[in-house]
């Protein structure tokens, strides 16, 4: 499955599991002029691909076109209504547009500057 023009949502995770390491983060396809009709939110995820993944630094805000497997996982919440969650292992990412970058110190964040 390739998911064009998705944005990512969340900052990536890179931590370490069992004998290798994942990497994790959530996009959201939003509608565009070519797909009218998405409006979905996936939960990315990387094992195999994941130092790969880490080396293209996403961050927030950043357009990807990402391929892989896409599965679904319905659960049931208290309330006893269904939800499903969209998961997307990846085997490859493509940075189309970065968020801007801005580097401003802890400080300087403090102080409203």
């Amino acid at each position: 499955m390739t998911l064009e023009h998705v944005m990512v949502t969340s900052q990536p995770t890179y931590r370490k599991n069992g004998n290798g390491y994942a990497w994790d983060c959530v996009v959201s396809c939003q509608p565009d002029i070519f797909h009218q009709d998405r409006n979905e939110t996936y939960e990315v995820h990387a094992k195999t691909y994941a130092a790969e993944a880490k080396k293209k630094r996403l961050r927030p805000g950043d357009l990807v076109t990402l391929k892989g497997i896409a599965s679904t996982q319905t659960i049931e919440v208290v309330s006893g209504e269904k939800r499903s969650i969209n998961h997307l292992t990846v085997s490859e990412i493509t940075v189309n547009k970065r968020a801007k970058r801005e580097s401003i110190t802890i400080y300087e964040r403090k102080q409203g500057k």
